[in-house]
């Protein structure tokens, strides 16, 4: 009863420490003035269809890993990545 309390515990704080939002680590020593919004590196999500220009959502397979283009979609402003896993080569 102990040992299922104690992984209760456990998985309980690691769901909330992943849902916590992130917060820098150390003085970054930059304020917004600091900064320059960059067009050619930004991307708002907003067109019908993944900018290819910007993203390489094709490449090809290393190790036991790969990467599907159909597993990348965009909508409402933001990309969706899917992940599966599936056996192969």
């Amino acid at each position: 009863m102990k040992l299922l309390l104690l992984l209760s515990i456990l998985i309980a704080s690691h769901s909330m420490t992943i849902a916590a939002d992130p917060v820098p680590t150390g003085d970054v020593g930059l304020t917004t003035k600091d900064l320059t919004f960059v067009a050619d590196q930004s991307d708002e999500f907003n067109s019908d269809s993944i900018d290819q220009q910007k993203w390489n959502i094709d490449s090809k397979d290393f190790g036991p890993w790969s990467w599907e283009p159909e597993n990348v979609v965009q909508s409402d402003g933001s990309m969706h990545l899917r992940m599966l896993q599936k056996d192969h080569q």
